[in-house]
């Protein structure tokens, strides 16, 4: 890894989940989890949100006004081309898919990323529904267990 990379790869995710952090400001009480879906190549970015508590999936418009989660849209866009920019200057292969989980409780911060392009012949919102799907299902059965 080369040195600076990692820290300036974390950084600009990290920037991603303070700017979420900024725009629920009165309604942190309202979830556990900020799951955040980033993806990336080099005809599209898109950068959506949703958020979990107890066994109930929040979508971002169910807290923030329309207004808001457009100008977040907007800047979660700017964090990902930030990215994009990052692995360029360092010569690192940028993934294409980033989910990140932030768990507001504890702090804790998980990633996951793709490097390989992501079949998506519906359209990559889709694949963003699919793994907010998934989360629901995962959370639900984890209440019921």
């Amino acid at each position: 890894m080369i040195k600076g990379f990692e820290e300036a790869f974390m950084e600009a995710q990290s920037g991603a989940v303070s700017l979420v952090l900024e725009m629920l400001e009165d309604n942190l009480k309202e979830i556990d989890k900020i799951y955040i879906y980033m993806y990336q190549n080099s005809n599209q970015l898109f950068c959506n949100t949703f958020f979990s508590k107890g066994e109930k999936i929040i979508r971002t418009n169910e807290l923030i006004e329309d207004y808001l989660v457009s100008q977040y849209l907007k800047c979660a866009t700017d964090d990902l081309k930030n990215i994009i920019k990052i692995c360029q200057t360092y010569e690192m292969k940028c993934p294409h898919e980033f989910k990140l989980i932030y768990d507001v409780n504890n702090g804790k911060f998980d990633s996951e990323y793709k490097y390989d392009e992501v079949e998506a012949k519906d359209g990559i919102a889709y694949v963003y529904m699919d793994w907010r799907s998934e989360i629901g299902k995962k959370i639900s059965s984890t209440m019921e267990a």
